[in-house]
């Protein structure tokens, strides 16, 4: 899907640092950033895994 098509949905988010909004109409750019954000967070939940225990 790409602009102006009958289905197309725009996301739009805030950057944190120029407070500038910024609107996308790519779901596949949506995807990406949502499986960053998955992998950031298995990241941040694996660092903080007790890694001496037997299991």
């Amino acid at each position: 899907m790409g602009e102006g098509s009958p289905a197309s949905v725009e996301f739009t988010w805030t950057d944190l640092y120029t407070e500038d909004p910024i609107t996308i109409p790519d779901i596949s750019y949506e995807q990406s950033s949502i499986l960053f954000n998955l992998g950031a967070l298995h990241s941040l939940l694996g660092s903080r895994e007790d890694r001496v225990s037997e299991e």
